[in-house]
């Protein structure tokens, strides 16, 4: 075995705040070493890596350039950024195990941790960690060349990712953050238990999305708060009973104000994302005179973000993180209603299904005649149901509500379809009477046209992708869903 002296190196572990990478099998390991970096990119599944050296900071998946691309990774963080996520200082030491003939025929790399001053208590003990990767026709030596290390290193011999311990260095565990609730409690707690637990999930995403909307790291900090204000509205509006209205009465018109108030920002974030897309679909003549309307975009944007990051930072805004916590902690005995006490099963069956009646009666009014408002009453109708089968998704059996979910969003989808158009035309009419004389005027009219033939031929399929979805099988489907849950209740 020959090898150089010891270096120190900072393994720096990066992923997106909702952990895309972690979740499909991946991690990101930057080693920095000065002003030197690379990044190995680990498959864990299938043991396929990437490495790519780097100057400065990582911040977005193009900083690893084409190797990225080439494996799709792009694929796996969307529209998420990069963000270093833990980080663990080591001593590295390369090692060649040599054969008989004083050939190489396994590079061995050991990495020692050792706490040193400033370390958290929460730093694991000393360990070693070791990687083996045999040269190309010498694959049969590792298991020998692990023997032979165990001895010289003292430590564990595997290709293994650092990844849980960095961050327990934190006091953490990676992949804990999810945007979408999710309740374990038994099917028979009661209503109030489940509701208060699913709004204190609600409000834990809101609270840990602040710092990445201050921080402006990416789009999709905001677009989970406002999806986690939407669900807390949701639940409020929709399981009745639980809350006595006047109790909450409060609370339901702050919440409204923090979806009134993040709304702009978002509604530009998403023209911003959709530009180069947008910017397509106009004659090519036409595309150069957008350069102004993508300006007025942004300074717009940028005034709308100061609006809202005043707003959060307000003593209102705390106030209600503080007494929404207090109260969902332990709701006083006169704010309950009459179906606290009730098993969530019941209380969930029931509402899911009076939603789901109300999204037949409406939409089966709708005609060609129908106005605007009508599909957009029906959409939202739509999203509450949605959100009342993820809500209470723990009682249902994964499959049947997994099928119900995929027809419903069918639907949603095109719903969401036509109200995006019809949206987009009023926001480029707002646009274009603020920007009178701008040159980007006449591209602008192309992309409201765009926007009106794509709301138009979502309109002429909506009647075809609601008939898929008013059948008796969906009907069905809703009526058992709750059937197992109901059962294991006690007599």
């Amino acid at each position: 075995m020959t090898g150089g002296p010891a270096v120190e190196v900072t393994l720096r572990f990066h992923d997106t705040f909702d952990w895309r990478f972690f979740r499909a099998g991946w991690t990101l390991e930057e080693e920095s070493s000065g002003r030197k970096g690379m990044v190995r990119c680990r498959d864990w599944r299938t043991g396929e890596r990437v490495t790519v050296a780097i100057r400065g900071k990582l911040k977005q998946l193009d900083d690893l350039g084409g190797a990225a691309r080439e494996h799709h990774l792009h694929r796996i963080s969307g529209l998420r950024a990069l963000m270093a996520r833990a980080e663990l200082p080591f001593h590295v030491s390369d090692l060649s195990l040599l054969n008989e003939d004083r050939k190489t025929v396994v590079r061995c790399r050991v990495e020692q941790f050792e706490p040193g001053r400033g370390q958290s208590a929460r730093a694991p003990e000393p360990f070693t960690a070791v990687r083996l990767n045999a040269l190309r026709g010498y694959e049969t030596e590792l298991d020998g060349a692990a023997a032979r290390v165990a001895g010289k290193a003292g430590g564990r011999q595997e290709n293994c990712a650092l990844l849980r311990k960095a961050m327990a260095v934190q006091g953490e565990a990676p992949g804990t953050y999810a945007a979408k609730p999710l309740v374990t409690l038994s099917p028979s707690a009661s209503a109030r238990e489940w509701l208060c637990a699913l709004c204190e999930q609600l409000l834990d995403v809101m609270v840990s999305n602040e710092f990445g909307i201050v921080q402006d790291i990416d789009t999709e900090f905001l677009h989970d708060f406002r999806v986690a204000v939407r669900r807390t509205r949701s639940a409020l509006g929709q399981v009745r009973d639980v809350f006595a209205d006047r109790a909450i009465a409060g609370f339901k018109d702050e919440f409204a104000w923090l979806g009134q108030i993040s709304g702009p920002v978002r509604d530009l974030d998403v023209f911003l994302l959709q530009f180069d897309k947008l910017r397509a679909t106009v004659p090519p003549t036409l595309r150069g005179a957008l350069g102004g309307f993508h300006d007025y975009l942004h300074e717009h944007r940028a005034s709308e973000r100061r609006r809202l990051l005043r707003h959060l930072r307000s003593a209102r805004y705390r106030r209600l993180v503080t007494d929404w916590r207090a109260f969902l902690a332990a709701p006083p005995a006169q704010s309950l209603g009459p179906a606290a006490a009730e098993a969530v099963v019941p209380v969930a069956e029931q509402h899911t299904r009076r939603i789901l009646r109300r999204v037949l009666k409406r939409g089966r009014r709708i005609d060609d005649d129908s106005p605007p408002e009508a599909l957009h009453e029906l959409r939202k109708s739509c999203k509450k149901l949605r959100y009342m089968l993820e809500f209470f998704a723990p009682l249902q059996p994964p499959e049947d509500a997994e099928h119900l979910i995929k027809r419903l969003k069918r639907l949603q989808d095109n719903l969401g379809d036509f109200q995006d158009g019809s949206v987009q035309i009023a926001a480029l009419h707002r646009v274009a009477a603020e920007m009178k004389a701008s040159e980007s005027l006449l591209a602008i009219g192309a992309l409201m046209q765009r926007a009106s033939d794509r709301s138009a031929l979502a309109r002429r399929d909506f009647h075809r992708r609601f008939r898929r979805f008013d059948t008796r099988s969906t009907v069905h489907l809703l009526e058992g869903l709750f059937a197992p849950a109901r059962a294991s209740l006690p007599r």
